[in-house]
């Protein structure tokens, strides 16, 4: 899991760019996106090696940019590592190799930032017990270079922060004096093995090493020789190594008891909150007679504490197993994440006949501290599990993946993904079947967008599939519209979109018809404003709109005929007291004033808009009008009296209009009271309907 800052995303507007001779309208309305998690619709499939590949691993940054590096055996009996990045929206860099070498090669490692600097480490086998740790990394935006070795070296793991450093920790194993635990550090592209290491640990040097670094360069190191040791580094110090699990042997002659730990495995995230986690084995033995031997297996939290990583709760446990007999609910191989505040667990757990397997989940708040949520489990209760992987990103977004084969079918790679605060949807496959599907590796950037690698066998070999997991819809940057059209006269508008995984697709609604692509035309069929949508569908289903009005004039040759329409007229207060300033009788163009109002309304073409305001008071009904109050009418029925208060004029332009009302008709207040105002267009000797609006002034 590679965790690092959270980036902020914004609103996207249309963008103000030229269309043709029309203009380009700037269309503010809200932007509405539509989630639709799940994997993006390109399985990649990197080059077919000359014999077989091995031992993969996938990366991502918080920004999304990807990394997967594997292991080749190529003819002649030679082995390299290969490795390919792709930047964010991007596409996969040729893979680059790094060195052919005639010894084995495994336990393949990747990292990578949000600037493109990465890291590999790797593992060369010459015997079953003499290995060579190897390193490459590279700086942003260039290659790798050549690899650096160290004899002895074991289960190396790399890391790196926002900036480019990298970490790169290893155990020295069969050199005496020299075995432990260490890490060196440089920065990408430089070489890690000419500076001095700095020793976490002096007398371990067994098996079972995990590491992971915040963007910030804070880390936390765990290791396993018979006990677990943990180390944290905080503002570029390595802090002290502690043992918080601590393994336990009682010798014959009758009962032989023993507690060990092993599968350690550790993450932060990028507010430094560190996380490990182990699993426990606990085995009695009838020394005297031999036959007699129990197994139970546990699984414990690492937790921070004073500085250092302290023993956490059990996780999970096991039933209680008689010899080489699984135990029943056994559980084993955990893996933890942590982000937004949520430390994540899975495991694989058996059931309790100890036959079939599936992949086990719990969710402890508070960065591990609170109790943990209910057991949840994935996969198929007939089949058997495997290969867990939890990431958690910054906000609490979770991608967990496993392995699954059903009856006489192939290993299959699956995910399900939980946003923070939710829970778990669907279980989704990645890889189609057609092989099994094994080495899974995983991660996840800061929006919850992911990336799966895994080796799927293809006859004999292997190759490396990567695949993206998809929850963030597409981000519209760019829309170009025209502010008007013309009825009849094909219009063109253009999108442009940005998507971590894509490809993205493009619909559009215009009111009177559809159309799909980028840059579509449409023809209007008729004058009026027109509702036009785009929407930016990405292929996980996951999609974002923007929405804006063209207003379009009529055909040549009826324009002088057409009447003017007025549409969506409205006030920006309907309750407001009397501005200092003036409002010009007839104007074209006013001035915003400090009180009042603002009157709005959209035109279908220019126009001269007519606004008579009137003051809305009690009459008296005189047959079928409405009079001023007399004695003689007083009991007659009640009625509404407009009585015209001043008259404004304005010329209105074909789009979307806002004139300014400070309450005053001129210079000449208006009394507080209720009021009514009736707003008229005339264009072409012809008038549109009346539009009308009501609003009271207060003092």
């Amino acid at each position: 899991m590679r965790l690092g800052v959270l980036k902020g995303v914004g609103a996207v507007r249309w963008a103000h760019l030229a269309v043709g001779a029309l203009g380009a309208a700037l269309l503010c309305v809200a932007p509405s996106t539509a989630a639709a998690s799940g994997f993006a619709a390109e399985d990649h499939v990197f080059p077919a090696p000359a014999v077989d590949a091995g031992s993969a691993d996938a990366a991502i940054a918080p920004n999304g940019f990807a990394a997967v590096a594997w292991a080749e055996t190529l003819s002649g009996g030679q082995s390299q590592v290969d490795v390919s990045v792709r930047p964010p929206g991007g596409t996969y860099s040729p893979p680059q190799p790094l060195g052919a070498t005639t010894m084995g090669i495994g336990d393949v490692h990747v990292t990578i930032n949000s600037n493109g600097a990465a890291a590999v480490a790797w593992e060369d086998t010459t015997s079953p017990s003499t290995f060579v740790a190897a390193v490459s990394t590279r700086p942003a935006g260039g290659t790798f270079r050549q690899p650096e070795t160290l004899s002895n070296g074991d289960e190396p793991r790399v890391g790196i922060d926002a900036v480019g450093n990298v970490t790169f920790l290893y155990d020295i194993v069969n050199s005496a004096a020299a075995n432990g635990e260490f890490v060196r550090e440089a920065p990408a592209g430089s070489s890690i093995i000419t500076g001095l290491p700095h020793t976490l640990s002096s007398t371990c040097s067994g098996f079972g090493a995990d590491l992971a670094v915040a963007p910030n360069g804070d880390a936390i190191a765990g290791f396993g020789c018979e006990d677990v040791a943990f180390a944290l580094r905080r503002a570029g110090t390595w802090g002290a190594a502690t043992t918080p699990f601590l393994s336990h042997f009682t010798q014959c002659p009758t009962i032989g008891i023993s507690t060990s730990y092993g599968g350690v495995r550790v993450a932060i995230d990028n507010q430094s909150h560190p996380i490990g986690v182990v699993e426990k084995t606990d085995t009695e033995a009838d020394c005297m007679g031999g036959f007699f031997n129990t197994r139970q297996d546990s699984i414990f939290l690492a937790v921070p504490a004073g500085g250092v990583m302290a023993a956490g709760s059990m996780v999970a446990q096991s039933g209680t197993g008689i010899g080489f007999i699984p135990a029943p609910n056994d559980v084993s191989l955990p893996t933890v994440g942590i982000g937004g505040d949520s430390a994540v667990v899975a495991w694989r757990t058996l059931d309790s006949n100890g036959v079939h397997s599936q992949t086990a989940t719990r969710t402890y708040t508070g960065n591990g501290a609170n109790p943990p949520s209910a057991m949840q489990l994935f996969g198929d209760p007939t089949a058997n599990s495997g290969d867990d992987e939890v990431s958690v990103a910054a906000t609490g977004d979770t991608l967990l993946t496993w392995t699954d084969a059903p009856t006489g079918g192939k290993l299959v790679s699956f995910a399900a993904f939980r946003p923070s605060g939710g829970a778990f949807g669907q279980s989704l496959p990645a890889s189609d079947g057609t092989g099994d599907a094994t080495g899974l590796s995983a991660g996840i950037d800061d929006t919850g967008d992911g990336i799966v690698g895994w080796l799927q066998s293809q006859g004999t070999s292997h190759v490396v599939h990567a695949r993206g997991f998809d929850v963030t819809p597409p981000q519209l940057t760019t829309v170009s519209a025209p502010a008007t059209a013309r009825a009849g006269t094909p219009t063109p508008f253009t999108a442009q979109a940005s998507d971590l995984w894509g490809p993205v697709a493009f619909s559009w609604s215009f009111g009177d018809g559809t159309a799909i692509g980028a840059s579509p035309s449409h023809t209007f069929l008729a004058a009026g404003p027109h509702a036009v949508t785009v929407t930016a569908t990405d292929s996980a289903g996951n999609a974002s709109s923007r929405s804006g009005t063209v207003f379009v004039t009529p055909a040549p040759g009826t324009g002088a005929n057409s009447r003017p329409t007025l549409t969506n007229v409205r006030q920006s207060h309907s309750v407001f007291r009397v501005g200092s300033k003036p409002t010009a009788v007839a104007a074209a163009k006013t001035r915003r004033p400090p009180a009042g109002t603002t009157f709005r309304f959209s035109l279908d073409q220019a126009a001269t808009v007519t606004i008579t305001i009137s003051r809305s008071t009690v009459g008296r009904r005189s047959g079928k009008r409405c009079v001023k109050p007399t004695k003689k009418l007083a009991h007659n029925r009640r009625c509404t009296l407009l009585i015209r208060s001043g008259v404004l004029i304005r010329h209105g332009k074909q789009a979307a209009n806002s004139i300014a009302f400070s309450g005053r008709v001129g210079r000449r207040a208006l009394k507080p009271g209720s009021y009514v105002a009736t707003f008229v267009a005339r264009a072409g000797g012809r008038s549109s309907a009346p539009k009308v609006l009501r609003f009271r002034i207060v003092r």
